[in-house]
């Protein structure tokens, strides 16, 4: 399959989301739990709130009814108890680096410098970090609502497989580890959007470098 963004991008005509400058353009920077499970027993934006430059500092608590579980793409028919990130930790964070306030500022710098005028405190809470573990009926779990860290179970079969395995002149069985692998993108997810009232339209640059269009609901 011929590639059609490469010469641009070796050329070094390559569009980003870091490239584009609107007027009165405002960004964001997030803060992120530095504990991969605890109940965040308190957060005190006040302070950064008054930092000249600083739009806004936003939680969980300010995004009321929208701060609900963004759901999968493409939820698996298998997955019995899907739990989707919320856009802001409410309550308790459950994974290192997840977000728990935003702040929005004239520039990135000040929006970085804001984060650190955020009083926040946690409760850290038991972690297991063996998978299998996980799966144990003592294991600390993740969410307190589920009975278990099991988010679904499904079996792939093809064929006669006792068969085959009954009839077969020798049976191997082994244990395979496979590491974790994704893709590494040239720019990771972002998005910059410009609000129009005249005709109450926004148009949204994201990481696909493809600008889109969306009216206000």
């Amino acid at each position: 399959m011929a590639r059609l963004e490469d010469p641009r991008l070796l050329a070094g005509r390559g569009r980003y989301v870091a490239d584009i400058t609107l007027p009165g353009m405002l960004e964001m920077a997030l803060l992120r739990s530095p504990h991969a499970h605890a109940r965040l027993t308190s957060i005190d934006a006040s302070r950064a709130q008054r930092i000249p430059g600083v739009a806004a500092v936003v939680t969980a608590a300010d995004l009321g009814s929208a701060c609900r579980p963004i759901p999968a793409l493409v939820p698996h028919p298998g997955m019995t108890a899907p739990r989707g990130p919320l856009p802001l930790a409410r309550e308790f964070v459950r994974y290192a680096g997840e977000p728990v306030a935003a702040v929005v500022a004239a520039n990135r710098y000040l929006a970085e410098d804001a984060l650190e005028a955020i009083a926040i405190s946690f409760d850290p809470l038991p972690v297991t970090l063996d998978p299998e573990a996980a799966l144990r009926p003592d294991a600390a779990r993740v969410h307190a609502d589920l009975p278990d860290n099991c988010g679904g179970r499904w079996t792939v079969s093809t064929g006669d497989v006792d068969g085959a395995m009954t009839a077969g002149s020798r049976v191997i069985r082994q244990r395979f580890e496979i590491e974790r692998g994704h893709g590494q993108p040239l720019e990771t997810r972002g998005t910059v959007a410009r609000w129009d009232a005249i005709d109450e339209t926004m148009t949204v640059w994201c990481s696909t470098q493809v600008p889109h269009r969306v009216r206000d609901a």
